[in-house]
């Protein structure tokens, strides 16, 4: 179910990455008709410390401790007969819950690099006054964080026959 790491199973990146456009970008109109002028921290992360050394830190250990317990929770090898039904939604629940609440000032809480990467585009691109930038000084943060914290997971995976 959930440990399955082939490329085919997992969620359309593209078809992410879409939808978050589309959703900052009605954002950024609703924020537009209400004169709001700081709109990119509606849907863009950003660091409560701007430190980029452990903004990607926190980004990795964030991203690969979502993969490997989410690996763990669904593995054969963790619960043989499986979990009661439920109960993977609500552990996988509280994990990311546990990790916003853990890493989620320091860096904005990507964990996704979807989640951020769209919403800036969606931000650069529409036409607004007074919008702000769009940060993209710190647009790698939450984009390589993940991709290395994923690269992590796999290998702590492997090694630890969870999958």
């Amino acid at each position: 179910m959930l440990a399955s790491l082939d490329p085919e199973d997992s969620p359309d990146t593209q078809a992410e990455a879409a939808s978050e456009i589309l959703r900052c970008s009605l954002s950024l109109r609703s924020c537009h008709s209400r004169k709001v002028s700081r709109s990119r921290s509606i849907s863009c992360t950003a660091p409560a410390i701007r430190h980029y050394p452990g903004n990607l830190f926190c980004e990795v250990i964030g991203t690969m401790l979502l993969i490997v317990v989410v690996a763990a929770i669904g593995s054969k090898a963790v619960a043989p007969t499986g979990l009661t039904i439920g109960l993977g939604p609500y552990f996988i629940s509280i994990l990311v819950w546990a990790i916003g609440l853990s890493l989620g000032g320091t860096t904005g809480y990507a964990i996704n690099p979807a989640r951020d990467f769209g919403p800036r585009v969606a931000h650069a691109v529409w036409p607004v006054a007074g919008k702000g930038s769009s940060d993209w000084a710190y647009a790698p943060i939450p984009i390589l964080g993940p991709l290395l914290g994923a690269a992590l997971a796999a290998l702590i995976i492997k090694a630890a026959h969870i999958a």
